[in-house]
């Protein structure tokens, strides 16, 4: 059996081939042949070959129609019809691969920026990750009934004691505010 490499047009048109005479078209790596946009050329290829080999064209024909014609399916012919002129398969394929990652990189960008969330509920949630993720301190707060706390905007146990004494002035229904390390 030929050597399977998805980026290799004549490699693909070899194993595909080998597939369809040894009628052993079940396997991902059978459809893979055809999936890289350029399946057509695969096809039309395989069909090029049937007219020097009678042996792939009876298992072709038996392949598709499942033993109940000797005819190459309509829609290989077609494909090889409409690349009769083409002298050079793998580099046309090559350039339909090339032409559809291009097009499907430039969808995904495009996709991407349509996802971008512009609400300002998202924006805040997102600022609110950012903050938390790079805190150094938090500052647990305790009241007789109930506790809390926040992540403390300063980088030093310093200046992150003052916040917490700050917070203590400017709500004195918490009684302690103890300032630790985040993210133990």
């Amino acid at each position: 059996m030929p050597e399977y490499r998805p980026k290799s047009f004549q490699q693909r048109v070899n194993y595909a081939a080998q597939c369809i005479l040894n009628q052993q078209t079940r396997s991902r790596e059978f459809d893979g042949c055809f999936e890289m946009y350029d399946g057509e050329l695969i096809a039309a290829a395989i069909v090029r070959r049937c007219e020097v080999d009678d042996t792939l064209r009876a298992a072709l024909a038996n392949w598709q129609s499942h033993g109940r014609s000797s005819e190459i399916p309509a829609e290989w012919l077609e494909a090889a019809a409409k690349n009769k002129d083409v002298t050079n398969l793998a580099r046309k394929a090559r350039s339909v691969r090339q032409q559809h990652e291009r097009e499907a990189e430039k969808m995904h960008r495009t996709m991407q920026r349509d996802q971008e969330p512009e609400d300002e509920l998202t924006e805040g949630l997102r600022a609110f990750v950012r903050k938390i993720n790079n805190a150094r301190f938090f500052i647990a707060l305790e009241s007789d009934d109930s506790s809390s706390g926040f992540y403390a905007e300063a980088q030093t146990r310093r200046a992150a004691k003052i916040e917490a004494a700050t917070h203590l002035r400017k709500y004195p229904s918490w009684k302690t505010a103890t300032v630790r390390r985040a993210h133990q």
